[in-house]
């Protein structure tokens, strides 16, 4: 199959494995939330969110130096850290401001673990990568701790609050759905409280979650530096956010577009700074396994 019709292909291919995900995940964590979703009617935009979601994926399929299952294996980490971990853990955090159940998170993360395996495995097939010879990573050696340290201590922290505040909580919408009320504190004090709180802390776990699955998914990723920092960019926005683009009863359109905008934003950012400042260490190619033919 020419690769045009693959990328064609790879949209109802996406979104076919995302409804099977999401109806076990039903199936298996009944909720009111995701059930008044579903009776809403099919929403136009999952079509765009399965393209986005579905392209990207099966590009870093095809800008994989490996193949097999240590390429299925590390799509579907990819494919369910950036779509579902990441932002449920999230979601439980202010899960008393979003109103919705413990059973709605467990629900997406049953089903996108579902969902990440069976797309990984189409993907791998349909880019042809089903076996290989073992090839060569193009990733240096491991970062020093102090590199981690500064990028997952300060740089995304830094980048979660000043889009968070300077985009997201500008809005009064988002301030009253978050905190019951339109009024405008300052960056510093909204700090204090979010050091108190523990969010900042909750902050830096989030951000090693990230740089752990950036190495491990970018070790045999082929590419100049610019275009991998373009790529994970890519990734944790698009993976991340996509789905703030689809109608749910948990959150107003208002407030789910100003969080799109601050995401996506903030996501991007961060993956090309860990790409380009991280990934890009000296180059010390080691063999990569795949599968024999």
């Amino acid at each position: 199959m020419k690769t045009s019709l693959k990328i064609l292909a790879i949209t109802p291919v996406y979104l076919v494995i995302l409804i099977i995900g999401t109806m076990i995940g039903m199936a298996l964590f009944p909720n009111e939330t995701m059930s008044q979703s579903s009776e809403g009617g099919f929403d136009i935009m999952l079509l765009l969110v399965a393209f986005l979601n579905g392209t990207i994926l099966f590009y870093y399929v095809m800008k994989s130096n490996t193949s097999g299952w240590p390429l299925i294996l590390r799509t579907a980490l990819l494919s369910f850290i950036l779509q579902y971990f990441i932002t449920q853990v999230e979601s439980l955090w202010f899960i008393g401001a979003l109103q919705m159940s413990r059973e709605t998170v467990y629900a997406l993360l049953t089903g996108g673990i579902i969902s990440s395996i069976l797309f990984a495995i189409i993907a791998v097939w349909m880019g042809g990568k089903k076996s290989g010879v073992p090839e060569y990573s193009n990733i240096g050696s491991a970062p020093q701790l102090i590199r981690i340290a500064l990028l997952t201590v300060i740089v995304w922290p830094s980048l979660y609050f000043l889009a968070g505040y300077y985009i997201a909580w500008q809005s009064p919408d988002i301030r009253l759905y978050y905190s019951g009320s339109t009024e405008m504190l300052s960056f510093w004090e909204m700090m204090k409280m979010n050091l108190a709180e523990g969010l900042y802390s909750f902050q830096i776990f989030r951000g090693i979650v990230w740089a752990a699955v950036a190495w491990y998914a970018f070790s045999v990723i082929k590419g100049t530096r610019w275009q991998n920092a373009i790529l994970l960019g890519l990734l944790f926005s698009i993976l991340g956010h996509s789905q703030l683009l689809l109608q749910n009863s948990i959150m107003p359109e208002t407030v789910r577009m100003v969080h799109l905008l601050e995401t996506v934003v903030s996501t991007f950012a961060w993956g090309m700074i860990l790409s380009y400042s991280w990934l890009d260490a000296p180059i010390r190619s080691f063999p990569v396994k795949t599968a024999s033919a």
